[in-house]
């Protein structure tokens, strides 16, 4: 897994969403907590339902005047635009999907970070 925090999200925090699809469909769930949950847990502030994520799979964390992805030891892992992370700054537009990538779509989630 890579950690690199060295990017900054320079927008207002307030306005940051995330843009998901998953095995629902496709919605778009604002940011409006400093520790956002997302997971299958009923109590996550973003639940998706899918085998390869885990119960409590990754935060989003308000940090400065940004965000960050953390994995939460995740059994499949976080992806951010591709690359494997435990931490990662975000910023507009990078991709993160949670769990393996396998072949098919059935399953696959994919959350685009989005602020302005």
């Amino acid at each position: 897994m890579r950690c690199a925090a060295s990017r900054r999200l320079r927008s207002d925090v307030s306005d940051a969403r995330l843009e998901v699809t998953d095995t629902l469909g496709r919605r778009v769930v604002r940011v409006e907590k400093p520790v956002f949950a997302i997971g299958r847990r009923t109590e996550s502030d973003l639940r998706v339902v899918s085998s390869d994520v885990s119960r409590d799979h990754a935060e989003i964390v308000r940090h400065g005047d940004g965000y960050i992805v953390r994995d939460r030891s995740s059994r499949y892992g976080t992806f951010v635009n591709g690359d494997g992370v435990t931490e990662r700054a975000l910023a507009h537009g990078d991709r993160i999907r949670l769990g393996r990538s396998g072949g098919a779509d059935v399953g696959k989630v994919v959350v685009y970070f989005a602020a302005h």
